[in-house]
This record gives C-alpha cells, structure tokens and sequence, in this order.
C-alpha cells in the first residue's frame, strides 16, 4: 500500500504567544491516515533541515489528532522538555464519527 503526506504550515508567515484558535475540521475514514492540528514554536527550528533541534524541548501542542481507522476518538496533548520529560495529555473518546461531518476543536491560553 503506497500513502502520500501533505503538511500546511505558517512558519515564516504567522506567530503568536496568546490567544485563542479554533480550527474547523473534517477527517478522512481510513486505516493508515493521521490527521492532527498542532502548534510548533519557531524557537529551535532549523530551517537548513527543515527540523527542530533537540526536538520537542521547546514545546509543542496538539490541539486535536485523530486517526483514521479510529475516527472516533481525538487526542490532544502538550508535551516539552528533553526527551518529552514533561508530557500533559488528554485523551477522550467521544463516540463521535469525525469522519462524518465538520467538527471545531480550539485551544486558548493567556500566560
């Protein structure tokens, strides 16, 4: 079975501390596919190889992921430190088939 990858990105074009982002989404049903939302710091990113350095120190957050043959379930998580020494996670099964229509997931912090 052959699978293609595609990635959005706004590094370079948009960063921001605070706030509030809500994101409207619908995923494909289908085993071997990843679907997620994540936030990624512009700190320790090297844009020479495309990668982060001493990946995930300086932080990343998950809003939502969910994958394909499990549509029914989203994860979000905030993981940090080196090698993940700090990990924050949420996971809940909603029983809700995110395949099947438009779904709004957010994250919001002020500090």
């Amino acid at each position: 079975m052959r699978y293609l990858s595609g990635r959005l990105t706004t590094l370079g074009k948009k960063e921001f501390t605070y706030g509030k982002l809500i994101v409207r989404l619908k995923v494909p049903k289908a085993k071997g596919l990843l679907s997620y939302i994540r936030l990624m710091p512009t700190e320790g990113y090297d844009e020479a190889s495309d990668n982060y350095k001493e990946f995930p120190l300086h932080g990343q957050i998950d809003i939502v992921e969910i994958e394909g043959a499990r549509a029914d379930e989203a994860v979000s998580r905030v993981a940090f430190g080196y090698p993940y020494t700090q990990r924050v996670g949420n996971y809940r099964r909603l029983n809700t088939d995110f395949s099947g229509d438009f779904h709004l997931f957010s994250c919001e912090w002020d500090q």
